[in-house]
């Protein structure tokens, strides 16, 4: 592959970009003046504009929740945010400090870094997952190390190990180019979307907003989502006075320090839909809004589908996060943040600036949590519709375009500086007593000037609360 030049230009403000997700997801652009960004990139090793990236979509999530707070109570306000505190934020999920809870350390197993194929390219394998794991090992006919993964994987040329990882229920990617990316069927459908898509799926009457204490009181959310971008989207809303139950099934794969960092503000059950199809259908009867990551079909197969779901429960907001878009060949493919960046061009671009000439990735999920906020500006945009006009909604969300969108923020030269430590932002933290016990934690990282983000509940393992809303 050509190596690609440098990138110094710079594009969009952090407050120029905050305006434009709002005109995308339906709001007044102009209400940004009612936001104040300081702060600037460099901040993290990183080419890419993170802090920006982290500013734009958490002001302008923020900003739709003074939307709604307007909307209740005739009221604006302000919100600031720092982009030292939105990088600590796209952080939050690694950084929690849980007692006897260790981070995980991994081993030499099989899918740590990049792997050298035949044809002198690059490939990466996700293998988080027990069954993705196999399936690399299946496809490459080796045992479970890093070095039997290199001897194995130099046999193969990239797209043919992809391919043969893939049609195994794995999770590969072969480093690509931007161009590569552009000329690719699934990159060509992706750069068709908006970032985010809210289209009206059924009519119903108004849901106005009445007077609250807090901006999304009475918003009941329905979490049925896992690892970052769902989570963390919630967690924004409870932060706000949303009401959220999250949900997993026993025996899915247990995420640690990452469950506990994004379950601040939400009560957590256990729900197998396989077995309790009645109480899922409980939950959604009395919901606002359902954030969903499942597999394309996945939820209908039980009638919780769009269309479904807002039949039963007029008025439901349903949120569907991916990771490629529901368009394109690779629309039913599972993916995760890191695994993009080497489809998407992200991971090569910053090859040139290793000494090894190693494919790197950005040193935060930089897709996963912008994906987050956005959705949930995705959300509070709907909500807003629906209480003036009503209707059900869908929103469609994928990391994929969450990545176009970031890559067109820019670049600025910031690979000499050193990987973020939590250990220089102890003094944004906080604590809470949880079960876990004591938990030191990021707070929000934006600042209302009238209603204060907070977590009215402390994050607890899954199975401390009922899956019911009473």
């Amino acid at each position: 592959m050509q190596q690609q030049p440098r990138f110094p230009q710079y594009g969009p403000s952090a407050l120029k970009a905050a305006a434009d997700l709002l005109q995308t997801a339906g709001l007044d652009p102009t209400i940004t003046k009612r936001l104040v960004i300081t702060g600037q990139d460099p901040m993290l090793p990183a080419i890419y504009r993170i802090g920006t990236a982290a500013g734009a979509a958490i002001g302008a999530a923020s900003l739709a929740v003074t939307e709604v707070w307007r909307e209740r109570t005739g009221r604006a306000q302000n919100v600031s945010i720092s982009i030292r505190d939105a990088i600590a934020a796209y952080h939050a999920e690694r950084w929690a400090i849980v007692p006897n809870v260790p981070r995980r350390v991994r081993g030499d197993e099989i899918g740590l870094g990049f792997y050298r194929t035949k044809d002198d390219r690059f490939i990466r394998y996700q293998t988080s997952l027990p069954h993705h794991r196999q399936a690399v090992l299946d496809a490459l006919g080796c045992e479970d190390t890093r070095a039997a993964g290199i001897e194995a994987t130099a046999r193969w040329n990239a797209f043919e190990i992809e391919e043969e990882v893939a049609k195994r229920g794995g999770i590969p990617a072969v480093i690509m180019n931007h161009e590569e990316w552009a000329a690719h069927p699934q990159g060509k459908a992706v750069q068709s979307l908006p970032v985010v898509e809210i289209t009206k799926i059924a009519d119903s009457p108004p849901q106005p907003l009445l007077a609250a204490e807090r901006p999304l009181s009475g918003l009941r959310v329905v979490d049925l989502s896992r690892v970052i971008s769902g989570p963390t989207c919630c967690r924004f809303l409870a932060g706000h006075g949303a009401e959220v139950i999250r949900l997993s099934a026993p025996g899915v794969q247990d995420w640690g320090l990452m469950d506990i960092g994004t379950g601040f503000g939400k009560r957590s059950a256990w729900l197998d839909l396989r077995e309790d199809v009645e109480s899922f259908g409980r939950l959604i009867d009395g919901a606002d809004v359902l954030v969903q990551g499942m597999r394309p079909g996945v939820l209908a197969s039980y009638g919780f589908g769009p269309e479904q779901a807002a039949a039963r429960r007029p008025g439901l907001i349903y949120v569907s996060l991916s990771g490629f878009s529901h368009l394109g060949p690779w629309s039913e493919r599972a993916c995760y943040d890191s695994m993009l960046q080497c489809h998407n061009g992200m991971a090569f671009e910053g090859a040139p600036y290793r000494e090894d000439g190693v494919p790197d990735g950005t040193p935060v999920q930089v897709m996963d949590h912008s994906t987050a906020y956005i959705a949930a500006l995705g959300i509070l945009s709907a909500l807003l519709r629906r209480s003036r006009e009503g209707g059900s909604y869908h929103i469609r969300i994928a990391l994929a375009t969450t990545g176009e969108w970031a890559k067109q923020l820019g670049r600025v030269d910031g690979m000499s500086l050193p990987e973020a430590d939590v250990a220089d932002f102890t003094d944004l933290m906080k604590d809470m007593d949880t079960p876990y016990g004591a938990v030191r934690y990021i707070p929000p990282a934006e600042h209302m000037s009238e209603t204060p983000a907070y977590y009215a509940l402390p994050t607890a393992p899954f199975g401390t609360h009922q899956p019911a809303w009473d």
